[in-house]
């Protein structure tokens, strides 16, 4: 610390704590430093965990094995990941010795995303964790894998559930919406409904009608306090969606089923969102007109990708609703 003779130990920490977020809280190097770097920077570096071995961004999983590497060889102290670690993003819960060893320390934890559908959930271990008294200040959730996994699938029954301000998980079809409005924290909600269209044809408008009875059937359900409410679509969904609704204005004169809930016209809450970016499909018959709407569709969209950070879609929601004059 020659550098800094004269400046106060707050100071000097608030410099090296800047630094490192101006980061992005990536800058690990700034913990070679000094002694008293280190001891300044850690907790900042454990604030968000990351355990996903198997990712596909290189970051992630660079950062992932260097905390598995240190916890397997030089674990902290269980006080210090229960007083530091506010967000953990893991693909392994109970299935190897990471999430049974790890998890059970955070007890400070706010968000939690499970992210990898290679590693199924385990029941058990999924319930206890959605118990109150497990991770009393868990607001974030986030759950790769169907509710049914959970036993959910009467509704929102479990307690926790009532204090979260948002959730992430699956809806194969079996799920029901029941208790959702109850939920009086819930600000942001992500359902990935793909597997619903797994058998269905990506060519034909009755995929495109599917999207309605979903719809329909979870807007009642809203709590007030609600957001966004963001249905996670197959890619190409969007442009069939677009170019269903010309074909019915073109051919019928027919008012257009899906624009309204796109732009939301329907409900502002409501959004559709797709893995990355919208496909474009190769459809005879197709015209300018059909782009322009297409277009206009993609404009509305949220993007959620594995390569962003968790819980990033929410902002993607905002800027949707910043740039858009419906909504």
């Amino acid at each position: 610390m020659d550098r800094f003779p004269d400046f106060p130990q707050d100071i000097r920490r608030l410099i090296f704590e800047q630094a490192f977020e101006d980061y992005n809280y990536t800058g690990g190097h700034f913990l070679l430093i000094c002694r008293e770097a280190t001891e300044w920077l850690e907790p900042l570096v454990y604030r968000s965990v990351n355990v996903v071995e198997g990712h596909i961004d290189d970051r992630l999983r660079i950062q992932s094995t260097r905390f598995c590497t240190a916890f397997r060889q030089a674990p902290k102290a269980r006080a210090f990941y229960a007083q530091n670690v506010r967000s953990v993003y893991i693909d392994d819960l109970g299935l190897r010795s990471i999430g049974e060893q790890f998890l059970p320390m955070c007890t400070s934890l706010v968000e939690l995303s499970y992210g990898s559908s290679n590693f199924p959930p385990l029941p058990d271990t999924l319930k206890a964790i959605l118990q109150p008294s497990y991770f009393p200040r868990l607001r974030r959730l986030g759950i790769d894998g169907a509710p049914q996994s959970l036993g959910l699938l009467s509704g929102f029954d479990l307690p926790a559930f009532h204090q979260m301000t948002l959730i992430e998980m699956v809806d194969s079809g079996q799920f029901r919406w029941d208790g959702l409005k109850s939920l009086r924290c819930l600000n942001h909600l992500l359902i990935d409904v793909r597997p619903q269209w797994k058998d269905m044809n990506r060519f034909s408008s009755t995929s495109a009608n599917h999207l309605l009875p979903l719809v329909n059937a979870l807007q009642p359900h809203l709590p007030p306090s609600l957001q966004h409410a963001v249905f996670m679509v197959p890619n190409y969904l969007p442009f069939l969606l677009s170019w269903v609704d010309c074909e019915r204005q073109l051919k019928f004169n027919r008012k257009f089923s899906f624009r309204p809930i796109v732009q939301g016209q329907f409900d502002r809450r409501i959004f559709l969102g797709v893995p990355g970016q919208a496909e474009e499909l190769n459809v005879n018959g197709t015209t300018e007109q059909h782009m322009r709407e297409f277009q206009n569709t993609i404009q509305h969209l949220v993007c959620i990708s594995k390569a962003n950070p968790p819980w990033y879609w929410v902002r993607w929601a905002e800027k949707v609703v910043q740039d858009s004059e419906y909504r």
